[in-house]
């Protein structure tokens, strides 16, 4: 089957709201089909973001090593949920970070290759977030871009950081975030990465 096959075939079965058992006979099935994806998780991953069917050639654009990176990661991604509206729950948590990792790749790429330019340091230590501030300060849609994974990124880092101060006695407590809670994280993180990769893709396609 072909990649473009593939990919309309998993997007028949989006629906967040399928239940676990459907989804645990369709994850067998798509499992079976990432082959079918010829190895280009990332192109798939990033239309199904974007929800275009207008291909991305992203393979002939990342060179120097730059796509296997973020093909791995985008596999990550798929590994987990192959498709974004039947991403839920606490799957949202490790799906961002490789989600994450897999576009951070692609901004250094396009720094580094495209515009010959070094990520600044933003303190003394080596952030993944200094990517993102590099973005801003280029401005126009780079500031959006750059703001949207500042975003991301923070949201990302409030699914580890889940203790809460009980006022009534000074105690701390963890607290256990509910699947709707997820699932609102999930909406802002999709939205977000939606709009910062919509606007790379006019950027990156403006300039060729």
């Amino acid at each position: 089957m072909s990649f473009t096959k593939t990919r309309a075939a998993i997007q028949k079965f989006q629906g967040a709201s399928t239940p676990d058992y459907q989804m645990q006979y369709l994850a067998k099935e798509f499992l079976n089909s990432l082959k079918d994806l010829n190895g280009r998780y990332l192109e798939h991953l990033t239309l199904d973001i974007l929800q275009q069917q207008r291909k991305w050639e992203l393979e002939n654009w990342l060179t120097n090593g730059y796509y296997s990176i973020s093909n791995e990661f985008a596999k990550e991604c798929l590994e987990l949920c192959l498709t974004v509206q039947h991403l839920y729950g606490a799957k949202i948590k490790p799906w961002t970070d490789a989600a994450l990792k897999c576009y951070d790749n692609i901004f250094l790429k396009y720094i580094q290759e495209d515009l010959g330019e070094s990520v600044a340091f933003q303190t003394k230590d080596l952030k993944e977030r200094d990517v993102y501030t590099h973005l801003e300060g280029m401005g126009g849609n780079f500031k959006i871009i750059g703001a949207c994974f500042h975003n991301i990124y923070r949201k990302r880092n409030s699914f580890y950081h889940i203790q809460k101060l009980d006022n009534s006695n000074g105690k701390r407590m963890l607290r256990k975030p509910s699947s709707y809670d997820f699932n609102r994280q999930r909406d802002f993180i999709i939205n977000e990465l939606q709009r910062a990769l919509r606007l790379f893709r006019e950027e990156i396609e403006m300039n060729k």
